[in-house]
């Protein structure tokens, strides 16, 4: 089957994006039609179809009978033979990595969000045309011509998003036989030669320690946004990205954050775009494909991208430093890393999602995931006396996905690891990837044996000494409660607000108003007032952590930074 998409903006001014499929029927009887129930990039459930109006079906100018038999399916039952034509309007009102959005200035379409497709042809060919102002100018994951696409199949059009706009930033250069491209739409001071010198850097590192690349183009898609915004998706063809503020995208912060969503969604290539848990492979979109691998797929991408980056030159030995205690810092404030495993994270993601659940009720496969691949790296390295890393792990098996098939077993990226060290991978598997527990002990001891110097030291007084993490607001809301502090047994919950304490209101000096070991604590919950009398701990509860490089010649870190590939 061909199946042929139209796009055009009618009804840009309201959000709507007007979609034609055009489709020649082969068997007169019952069509349905599909919207995907997820997307690449995100492993949980998607409602795409509330964002559907106005669906109609015809065939030779007559109206075809429909009706709706699940919640992502539109059923024509009597379909006849021959060209058919099927149009909706898409509500397309916001922009991050994986949405799609139109307005007066922009067509943005994850495909993968509003094209319905014909149950049962995941196979057909795929064109598509932009009914857009001649001033538009068109970038995506396919390449376009004369605001035309074709892909190969629906799984090649399904992880190809595209934007179209007049005042689209294109930017192509070629680095180690591949087509890059950079196209960022937004109010961004863009300086080309910034940017590319920095992009081929890490670009460089990458394909070092992979050999080689799967694909021939790739598109970093950029959405700049006017407002604070980090998100990236993975295609196997490029990336989308939201990011912002656009003002800003080029200097400090998040320039950073732009490198570092930029070098781990394109590690994303190898790493879930070609070789994929075998669960995904190929990708089912009317259902949840369940695997206990997101510790590989997104930890092992998380540790790399800012991995890749230090290596590169390009993050400093104090930003890396930085990520590293981030991943540290979370670990230890998350209890829910008693509770579920990485490996059983991985599985709920798509039962819960990637928002906040009940409280310590799992973990970040990120990174969890991340804690983890550095273990294994560090583990390798000097075991190897860094004659091997991670990275000879996972180009074994790239190269074991180019000759036995795109799809693999966890095991066969296990079984690499304890081709090198084999009790050692074994042990910080079964007792960290694969158990509920904290593990932060062995991480400081990997780190110091990588000549990392780590320190723990209190958060401030709420978190440390009474076991209350709260978020930054003047009136700050609780989002962590201690499993062992007092506060935890006398019912302080997350949720909760803190108005006051020792009889006076908190405005945003919190931190200033506990000068004892004992507090007078005044929670809002709803439209209760909750009084709370608490002790502080003798020993500290929450903790943040410092992290130092040894100075030593030898210290193992200076290899790990120059990169065993």
């Amino acid at each position: 089957m061909h199946i042929h998409y139209t796009f055009s903006l009618e009804d840009a001014q309201q959000h709507l994006i007007n979609i034609n499929v055009q489709f020649k029927n082969l068997n007169k009887g019952r069509v349905d039609m599909i919207l995907p129930a997820w997307r690449p990039g995100r492993y949980e459930r998607a409602n795409y179809a509330e964002n559907i109006k106005d669906f109609k079906a015809e065939s030779r100018a007559r109206k075809l009978k429909f009706k709706k038999t699940e919640r992502n399916t539109w059923t024509i039952d009597n379909c006849p033979e021959g060209e058919v034509n099927v149009s909706y309007k898409y509500f397309a009102n916001t922009i991050n990595a994986g949405s799609s959005y139109i307005d007066q200035d922009q067509l943005y379409v994850n495909p993968v969000n509003c094209c319905m497709h014909v149950a049962g042809e995941m196979s057909s060919k795929v064109t598509a045309e932009l009914k857009v102002p001649a001033k538009y100018k068109s970038s995506g994951m396919l390449k376009v011509t004369k605001q035309k696409m074709k892909a190969k199949d629906l799984d090649d059009w399904y992880d190809s998003p595209f934007v179209s706009s007049a005042s689209l930033i294109q930017h192509r250069f070629k680095s180690n036989g591949i087509n890059f491209e950079i196209a960022v739409q937004g109010d961004v001071p863009y300086v080309k030669e910034q940017i590319e010198s920095d992009f081929r850097k890490f670009i460089d590192v990458q394909m070092k320690a992979f050999k080689d690349c799967p694909v021939n183009r790739y598109t970093f898609l950029v959405q700049a946004t006017p407002h604070r915004h980090y998100h990236g998706v993975e295609h196997e063809w490029g990336t989308t990205i939201t990011l912002g503020p656009s003002r800003s995208l080029l200097n400090g912060s998040v320039y950073e954050d732009l490198l570092a969503v930029c070098s781990h969604e394109l590690y994303h290539t190898w790493n879930v775009k070609y070789m994929r848990p075998k669960e995904m492979w190929p990708y089912d979109f009317t259902k949840e494909n369940y695997h206990r691998a997101g510790y590989i797929i997104e930890g092992v991408t998380t540790y790399q991208g800012d991995l890749k980056l230090w290596q590169a030159g390009v993050m400093t030995d104090e930003t890396f430093l930085k990520e590293l205690k981030t991943h540290l810092d979370r670990h230890v404030a998350n209890y829910g890393r008693m509770n579920l495993s990485v490996r059983e994270s991985s599985f709920d993601t798509w039962i819960d999602g990637y928002g906040k659940s009940i409280p310590d009720r799992k973990v970040s496969i990120y990174t969890e995931g991340a804690l983890i691949s550095m273990l294994f790296d560090i583990a390798i390295m000097n075991k190897t006396r860094a004659k091997k890393s991670l990275d000879t792990v996972m180009t074994s098996l790239y190269d074991h996905c180019k000759e036995k098939g795109r799809g693999y077993a966890e095991s066969d990226y296990l079984s690499r690891i304890y081709d090198i060290i084999p009790a050692e991978g074994k042990r910080i598997f079964k007792s960290y990837a694969d158990k509920a527990v904290g593990y932060e002990r062995e991480v400081y001891r990997a780190l110091r044996s990588a000549g990392v110097k780590v320190k723990r030291i209190p958060i401030d007084k709420l978190a440390s000494h009474f076991g209350i993490r709260t978020d930054s607001n003047s009136q700050p809301k609780i989002i962590g409660v201690h499993p062992q502090s007092e506060a935890n047994k006398k019912g302080i919950r997350v949720g909760m607000q803190i108005i006051g304490l020792d009889g006076l209101a908190v405005e945003g000096d919190a931190e200033d108003l506990i000068t004892r070991n004992e507090l007078w604590l005044m929670a809002k919950e709803g439209k209760k007032l909750r009084p709370f009398d608490l002790k502080a701990s003798k020993e500290m509860l929450y903790v943040q952590h410092e992290l130092e490089f040894d100075t030593k010649k030898n210290a193992l870190w200076r290899k790990w930074k120059k990169g065993v590939f």
